[in-house]
């Protein structure tokens, strides 16, 4: 613990580029039980090179853990704009295998499938 908050022992970061085709962006990670906040994921969304503006966006990480149970995480925008995520410790109550997905919603977009 740092600072009275706990710190990620192991921190994900990646670009995700729009324009380029690509498979779904998932991570893997080996879990321990009790091993609460050891992995943080952190996603930022590009267009062409240039991050794309997220304003009113949500972002949320879906953890899977190895007995296919999954959770639903917030996810925050830090100052550099990246969809940041650190596992807490339901995805740490089984151990073995985890897989992460980032995924951003727009109010914009579920305001549309409303009407």
């Amino acid at each position: 613990m740092k600072g009275g908050k706990n710190v990620a022992y192991y921190v994900f970061r990646t670009i995700v580029e729009m324009m380029k085709p690509k498979a779904e962006i998932v991570w893997d990670a080996l879990a321990s039980v009790g091993d609460a906040g050891a992995h943080k994921i952190c996603v930022m969304t590009q267009e062409n090179g240039k991050p794309i503006d997220l304003t009113g966006c949500t972002a949320q990480l879906l953890v899977q853990r190895q007995d296919e149970a999954t959770r639903y995480l917030n996810a925050d925008f830090d100052a550099s704009g990246y969809a940041c995520a650190t596992l807490d410790k339901s995805c740490y109550e089984v151990a073995g295998r985890l897989q992460c997905t980032m995924q951003t919603v727009s109010y914009t977009h579920l305001r549309a499938h409303e009407t």
